[in-house]
């Protein structure tokens, strides 16, 4: 395993977190249709608590990539907030299980490979207007939300396609 740490303010009082980076376990996400975690070369993020990514931060996930925020444990600071999220072609994102991975601004999905957000907890998408841009081609998805998603509103754009594969709630 390696570890990468990312620090939150400059000077006094900053703090550092801690990632750890490791091959996935052999296991198949929920939807069935990821191949990314079948790849033991896999790059892993793994956040071990909530408030481990600063919540200013432009989250981006490569095609190699899986950023897992499922083992973050519930209850309060059980929650990972970022400015926006962006998967490249093939990326894989698991909400925490028992929170939520809240994007305060837009989610981008590029690329003509499939990507995932899945996991036992919510996909808040909190923007004023929130939007998920997905670009591709073709007749497959783009991208799969395979988690519970809660959005006030929720705005696609892009000529990507877009699969809802589980509950969704739009107030």
């Amino acid at each position: 395993d390696e570890t990468a740490w990312a620090d939150r303010g400059r000077g006094r009082g900053s703090t550092r977190s801690r990632a750890v980076l490791r091959d996935p376990p052999p296991r198949c996400p929920e939807s069935g249709t990821n191949s990314l975690l079948a790849r033991a070369s896999a790059d892993l993020v793994q956040v071990l608590r909530g408030e481990q990514i600063a919540d200013a931060s432009a989250v981006t996930v490569n095609a190699s990539g899986w950023l897992d925020c499922s083992v973050i444990p519930g209850g309060p600071g059980g929650n990972e907030y970022i400015s926006s999220l962006t998967l490249n072609n093939g990326a894989h994102v698991t909400v925490p299980s028992s929170g939520s991975l809240a994007v305060t601004g837009p989610v981008a999905c590029t690329g003509n490979n499939l990507s995932v957000i899945d996991g036992g907890g919510y996909l808040g998408l909190t923007a004023a207007t929130p939007t998920l841009h997905v670009t591709g081609r073709g007749t497959s998805p783009n991208l799969d939300l395979h988690t519970h998603t809660a959005a006030t509103s929720l705005t696609k754009t892009g000529p990507g396609r877009l699969r809802i594969s589980t509950s969704s709630s739009v107030a």
